[in-house]
């Protein structure tokens, strides 16, 4: 993959988490499982001010109910 594909990715990834930074929310992201090309996909929770305990809390429940986090996507593909 060229590396100008691959900085139009990383520049579209703020799309996504640019207004949690400049909203100074908290957020975390999760691996949620893979595309049919082997891509990893993510999920993003976002909380009020303050809420990083609960969204620790949140991120646990998640890995521990879907187990994407020991799954790893195949890289020589990618």
């Amino acid at each position: 993959q060229a590396e100008s594909e691959r900085a139009i990715r990383r520049a579209r990834a703020m799309d996504f988490t640019g207004p949690m930074d400049l909203a100074g929310t908290p957020a975390i992201c999760l691996p949620s499982g893979f595309s049919v090309d082997g891509l990893p996909y993510s999920i993003q929770f976002s909380g009020r001010r303050l809420s990083e305990p609960l969204l620790c809390r949140i991120a646990s429940a998640y890995e521990e109910a879907t187990g994407w986090h020991d799954r790893h996507p195949d890289v020589d593909t990618l």
